[in-house]
């Protein structure tokens, strides 16, 4: 994430930072708002040894997305464009988007 990768990213970044404000959280917020919202099945785990950083990861749960601002927020940060290591082929093929995980309702309750 450095060099020319760094420049590539800043640009989504920025995107996300106008979602951000128009949302009137931080970014971090908003991202973890982003991930609260893709699912009941799927929980965000952030890291942090600073309680200031753990008090606004919990005020990400009130930040409420409409189904087109999570469209946006896709639509700002398109996968194919997230330059680095981290979107390596191998990396694509393990992440949710490409799982194939049975939707929550099929789990059995009690287990």
């Amino acid at each position: 994430m450095s060099g020319e990768n760094f420049e590539k990213n800043k640009v989504l970044r920025e995107q996300l930072e106008v979602i951000a404000e128009k949302k009137k959280c931080s970014l971090n917020q908003l991202a973890l708002a982003w991930v609260l919202h893709k699912g009941n099945d799927v929980v965000p785990i952030p890291g942090t040894t600073k309680k200031a950083n753990l008090e606004s990861n919990i005020g990400a749960v009130a930040v409420a997305l409409s189904k087109e601002e999570i469209a946006e927020i896709e639509a700002a940060v398109p996968i194919d464009e997230v330059a680095g290591g981290a979107n390596l082929p191998v990396n694509l093929q393990l992440s949710r988007h490409y799982a194939l995980s049975p939707p929550l309702s099929s789990w059995k309750q009690g287990i």
